[in-house]
Formats: C-alpha cells, sequence, structure tokens
C-alpha cells in the first residue's frame, strides 16, 4: 500500500482531498523484517543501518503503548512476547555493525522510484554494501524526542 501511494503521489489526476501532486514519486525505504528475511524467507540485507541506542527506550515506549499492534498479533500470531523480538532483533542488527542497537533499512530502487538514496544528502551516504559484509557502513543520528 506505500509503495503504491508513494507512486500515486506524483499523479496530477489522482486527487486527495485538497492533498496536491508531487514533482516527483518520493524515495521509498523498507524498514528492516523481523529476522531480516523477505517472504519468501530468503535474508535481506540492508542498504544502511542506524544506531538507535541512545534513542531504544522512547522506541521500546511507543510500541509498547501500540495497543492495536499488540492486539492484533495476539488475535492474528497467537503471540505477545513482540518487544522481546523486537530488542533481540535490533541487538543482532546491531551486533553484526559493531554497536549496541541498530535498524537496517533498505531503498526501493525499482523503476520508477529514483534510484540515488536521499539518505546520503541528509545524514550521510551509508551504503552497507550488499555484496560483501566487509563493505558495510553505520550511521548515527540524533533524533529528537517527540
Amino acid at each position: 500500500m506505500v509503495r503504491d501511494a508513494c507512486f500515486g503521489v506524483s499523479c496530477p489526476n489522482y486527487k486527495a482531498g485538497e492533498a496536491v501532486a508531487l514533482d516527483r514519486i518520493p524515495h521509498l525505504y523498507f524498514m528492516d523484517s523481523i529476522e531480516g528475511r523477505d517472504r519468501d524467507g530468503r535474508p535481506v540485507e540492508p542498504d544502511l543501518c542506524v544506531e538507535v541506542e541512545a534513542t531504544f527506550e522512547q522506541k521500546r515506549a511507543m510500541l509498547t503503548a501500540h495497543a492495536s499492534q499488540r492486539n492484533w498479533l495476539m488475535k492474528q500470531h497467537g503471540m505477545d512476547d513482540y518487544l522481546r523480538t523486537m530488542e533481540e532483533w535490533t541487538r543482532l542488527r546491531g551486533a553484526s555493525y559493531g554497536v549496541k542497537l541498530a535498524e537496517g533499512f533498505r531503498h526501493y530502487k525499482v523503476h520508477p522510484y529514483p534510484g540515488v538514496a536521499v539518505a546520503g544528502g541528509v545524514v550521510g551516504w551509508v551504503g552497507c554494501g550488499k555484496a560483501s559484509r566487509t563493505n558495510r557502513r553505520l550511521i548515527a543520528i540524533d533524533i529528537p524526542a517527540l
């Protein structure tokens, strides 16, 4: 749905209330999936990672307050350990980059989406290198409290 919305937001004849069409398709990033696997169970390496130790407790508090997510996971998957799972995965991703806690993101580069990562202009390019684990990079950014 998000991918389709990013595509549609630049269509001048597609109206959504008072919103004006963007002049181009925006960049799209997918957050790491739990266990770093795609829908078919294949490993997926992130294009960039963010060190999140400074904001981890805030992330946990926000996820804890997300009652509809917990209720859905209980109903759909019969699980209630999503906080533990999130922490374990964040620690594993961090360990693979030599830090305590990190989150990975994958840049969606399929035509007609922008092929050049916008993150480079915002926080410094951080390509993790899908071809080689030795080519990985990590970014650290301050995320202000909301």
